[in-house]
């Protein structure tokens, strides 16, 4: 029986939509700004909190020499996707609790304050504050901890294959995000009341 449902952010309920006129702004080649942001060893110090977010700002503006294009390119708050708000809004009317698990930054739970997400939730497990992340095994196990629940009991909801297939591995029920119909048919799959139905006006 699923006790709990686990959301990925990015990519699931916050997005930033292409193109992204920064680079042109400041005079750089396209996508020379996410090269650096998402280099794989920077951003996984950045998400198991070795980098603060302040750092890795600064970091990604001395990689391509323009601390102020750097700091623009960070600061876009994204967009909260309002129709998977609705699906956490039916699963928690539904007596599941939903929690945010994100390979995120010291400044994730600002972030989300800042754009209203934190109040649709029922808590935040930060990658930054585990000191590990996603897809280590180990981040899904600290994640349990943290929830309180057994990995046979957690849905997980991620868009990255490398996150659902770690999760897949532990014993979660796992869901790769694309589009709201499908993630309404996977909870519904799951016995989770009201969700396929899409019960939020």
């Amino acid at each position: 029986m699923i006790s709990v449902a686990l959301f990925d952010v990015d990519g699931v309920v916050r997005h930033y939509e292409p193109p992204d006129p920064v680079e042109a702004r400041w005079g750089l080649p396209q996508g020379v700004l996410a090269d650096a942001a998402f280099d794989t060893d920077l951003l996984r110090r950045l998400t198991t909190g070795v980098l603060t977010r302040e750092a890795w700002v600064r970091e990604i503006g001395d990689r391509v020499g323009n601390h102020r294009a750097a700091r623009d390119w960070a600061s876009r708050p994204g967009r909260v996707d309002q129709d998977v708000l609705r699906v956490i809004g039916d699963l928690r009317a539904g007596g599941c609790p939903v929690v945010l698990f994100s390979n995120g930054s010291d400044e994730l739970r600002r972030e989300l304050a800042a754009l209203d997400v934190t109040r649709h939730v029922d808590g935040v497990v930060n990658s930054a504050e585990l000191g590990v992340a996603k897809p280590d095994r180990a981040a899904f196990e600290r994640a349990c901890e943290v929830v309180g629940c057994s990995p046979g009991s957690a849905a997980f909801v991620d868009d990255s294959p490398a996150n659902v297939d770690a999760a897949a591995g532990l014993g979660m029920r796992t869901h790769r995000y694309t589009a709201v119909p499908a993630l309404r048919q996977f909870l519904d799959e799951l016995g989770l009341a009201g969700v396929g139905r899409g019960a939020s006006p």
